[in-house]
This record gives structure tokens, C-alpha cells and sequence, in this order.
């Protein structure tokens, strides 16, 4: 079933990136919506793989913030 789910993503333009997480939720599709109509047209179509949670971004008060390893000691974060 994750390759027919996998297969018909890919076909889908609007879903610009998928993230495989763990925990309560196995994936988190990204979609660049032009309407408010998009949010529940691309959903309902991938409902026949199971069930499905939407969230809407409101904001990203931290976009792809760097990573410093010059910061990083032994490990441990320093703050």
C-alpha cells in the first residue's frame, strides 16, 4: 500500500515534500495550496489510504535556522 501512497503523491504538484516521522503520525505532507478549496480536494483524494490530519502554517518564525558546530561541546548544546 506505501508504494501505491508513494505513486499517487508523486502526482500529485502541489505536495512539495514529505517528511517519513515516528511517533503518532507515519508521514507529514507539505502542499502549496492556491485556495482554500485545495485543502480538502488533494486530502479526500489520499483518504482511500487512510486516515489523515490537517494542519494549516500560520507563520515560521524560524526558517532553516544554521546549525553551528562550533557551539557544540562534547556533545552537549551550549547555551
Amino acid at each position: 500500500m506505501m508504494m501505491s501512497f508513494l505513486k499517487e503523491t508523486e502526482e500529485i504538484e502541489r505536495i512539495i515534500k514529505m517528511e517519513h516521522t515516528a511517533g503518532a503520525y507515519s508521514l507529514f505532507l507539505h502542499m502549496f495550496l492556491k485556495s482554500t478549496e485545495e485543502i480538502t480536494l488533494i486530502p479526500n483524494r489520499l483518504s482511500k489510504f487512510g486516515s489523515r490530519t490537517t494542519y494549516s502554517v500560520l507563520s515560521v518564525p524560524i526558517d532553516h535556522k544554521p546549525i553551528i558546530f562550533s557551539n557544540l561541546t562534547h556533545g552537549k548544546e551550549m547555551i
